[in-house]
């Protein structure tokens, strides 16, 4: 199963280092915008394609989701919202690790609502 992880912080390091011991972890997505450095330093040292993006929904992305061949996102921590095209871009679709009800508790700090 191929996977592309959705991340910026050490919430989606986590989620990585959980997944890499069964699945194949394809393409890891940074946020420029709000790039923790350090996860960014931990990710990319351990030989996975690392992409950081201004932009999420745009067709740069979404090619390379399809090139990738990718059965699954993951989204753990990531800043932007997705569209419709790019929550649809996976073989078997997306998940995302938030901790709140959407939309209402969106944003980083769901659990202080």
């Amino acid at each position: 199963m191929n996977i592309a992880i959705f991340c910026n912080n050490s919430r989606g390091l986590k989620v990585i280092n959980f997944l890499k011991k069964n699945y194949n972890i394809r393409l890891i997505f940074f946020s420029k915008e709000h790039l923790n450095r350090k996860t960014y330093e931990i990710v990319k040292n351990k030989k996975i394609k690392c992409k950081i993006i201004t932009k999420l929904n745009s067709q740069k992305i979404y090619n390379q989701i399809q090139k990738e061949n990718i059965d699954i996102n993951v989204i753990a921590g990531f800043p932007y919202i997705f569209n419709d095209k790019m929550i649809n871009s996976a073989n078997l679709g997306t998940f995302n690790l938030h901790a709140g009800k959407l939309p209402k508790y969106k944003g980083g700090s769901p659990l202080n609502w």
